[in-house]
């Protein structure tokens, strides 16, 4: 809207008080003069609802429609001071001139009252125009911050969730560490019998024991390593069919939605040509003025609510970003405690196994220590024997182990490439989730157009009962005037 210095209304209201004293003074052509008082009292109705804007909010139209009142209000007073001023013989030796000159005047009422209204009509468009693309900012930042609240719900619900897993969790692994501790100290007194007599076979024994010892834990750990990429590679597989499951889903309802937007665009159409229609319909501005005026104060205080609401919900987010990593830190020490306790079930159970083993080993060693004694010879080649055969498994276990780590390698490919998926895929919810809110507030919209619509109906009615009185005044003095004529 371009701006310019604003007219004083002062001067004008002034005017109108002025006609009104000298219309109750007049002495010849009270008819005429009366006629003017009512146009003029219409004017100054109008004039009153502009005098209530702030200057900034007067268009240039309308100040330059309001520059051309103050001339005929000036023309008016000075002709009823005619009317006042004027003795019998004047008057009857110049009333025809009188009579010209009032119907000049109502004519350039008329004029001015048609510019004024048009002026307004203008402004008021503009004005609607600007407050509803401020009640779109409006909601788009409404719609965003639900889905704000939202997210930041979600997310607690979660960590509620998390917590009391691992409040369960922490509450299981307390028993468990409990009778680790107990079979700990068994298998101490357990050993520390066994010790006393293994003294004499752990010279011969011992070199034997360790080989097959660390053979038998590189064993185990490869069979855990295989065990783990098969569920890994299973779990990759589940999750490549439900992103396919995903994508067919959103598939589907990006079509609902272009359909939901085709319909939508339907809609605005309609809605255009209704807000077409009133625009034409249109009249009674002071009252449609007072309502935009409050309606701007509304959305300035909206908006600082608004931002008030940004202000919380980023605070939130930080903190549920700290709780997060917390949550994050747990987890990993519970797996860690739970890594250990599962070592060292495994551990106590070999630990038992060998004990029985060794306590029945034991009985019959200590017969057979005298015939070992010659059979050591034997023993030793057994052992070289042994020793080549550890050395073959070692090379395949290398092997294995080559493999196992282009497994890896392989594994955390497939990883990367879910993960890119899933973001897609979590990208793509939150587009539908905006497209689903931009739809209900275009629904909210369309009912709110409607109940305006009937309010903007009956607004026309009254103004247009005004603007026909004020076309039959106009008229009544026209009609007079070629009567007169």
């Amino acid at each position: 809207m371009d701006v310019i210095d604003f007219l004083p209304l002062d001067p004008i209201l002034s005017s109108f008080r002025a006609i009104y004293k000298q219309c109750q003074n007049v002495k010849r052509n009270e008819k005429q003069c009366k006629r003017i008082a009512l146009i003029v009292q219409k004017l100054e109705e109008m004039l009153k609802s502009i005098k209530e804007k702030d200057s900034n909010q007067i268009s240039e139209n309308l100040n330059s429609a309001l520059l051309e009142v103050k001339p005929v209000l000036d023309s008016a007073v000075e002709l009823i001071k005619k009317c006042t001023d004027a003795n019998v013989m004047t008057a009857m030796t110049k009333a025809q001139n009188y009579q010209e000159e009032f119907n000049k005047l109502n004519e350039r009422f008329s004029d001015v009252i048609l510019t004024v209204f048009n002026a307004m009509h203008e402004q008021l468009e503009k004005e609607k125009k600007k407050l509803a693309r401020k009640e779109s900012k409006m909601a788009k930042k409404k719609t965003k911050i639900a889905q704000k609240t939202a997210n930041m719900a979600q997310m607690e619900a979660e960590m509620d969730q998390k917590k009391a897993e691992m409040a369960q969790k922490e509450a299981e692994m307390a028993p468990k560490e409990e009778e680790m501790a107990q079979m700990e100290a068994k298998m101490a007194e357990k050993e520390a019998k066994m010790s006393q007599k293994e003294t004499k076979m752990s010279q011969m024994e011992a070199e034997f024991s360790q080989k097959e010892a660390k053979i038998a834990q590189k064993a185990a750990k490869m069979s855990q390593m295989e065990a783990e990429f098969s569920q890994k590679e299973a779990k990759i597989a589940q999750k490549e069919v439900k992103m396919s499951e995903k994508e067919d889903e959103f598939s589907q309802k990006e079509a609902k939605m272009s359909q939901k937007e085709a319909k939508m665009s339907e809609k605005e159409a309609e809605m255009s040509e209704k807000e077409a229609e009133m625009s034409q319909k249109e009249a009674k501005m002071s009252e449609k003025e007072d309502k935009m005026s409050e309606k701007e104060a509304e959305m300035s205080e909206k908006e600082a609510e608004m931002s008030q609401m940004e202000a919380e919900l980023a605070q939130k987010e930080a903190k549920m970003s700290q709780k997060e990593a917390e949550m994050f830190k747990k987890e990993a020490k519970m797996s860690e405690k739970e890594d250990k306790m599962s070592e060292k079930e495994a551990e106590i159970s070999k630990k038992e196994a060998k004990m029985s083993e060794k306590e029945d080993k034991i009985s019959e060693k200590e017969a057979e220590i005298s015939e070992k004694e010659a059979e050591m010879s034997q023993m030793e080649a057994e052992l070289a024997q042994k020793e080549a055969k550890m050395s073959q498994k070692e090379a395949e276990m290398f092997k294995k182990e080559a493999k196992m780590s282009e497994k890896e390698d392989k594994m955390s490919e497939k990883e990367a490439e879910v993960s890119k998926k899933e973001a897609e895929m979590s990208e793509k919810e939150a587009e539908m989730s905006q497209m689903e809110a931009k739809l209900a507030q275009m629904e909210a919209e369309m009912a709110q157009m409607d109940r305006t619509l009937a309010l903007q109906q009956e607004r026309i009615h009254s103004l247009k009962a005004k603007t026909m009185f004020i076309l039959l005044c106009c008229c009544a003095v026209t009609v007079t005037v070629y009567i007169k004529k």
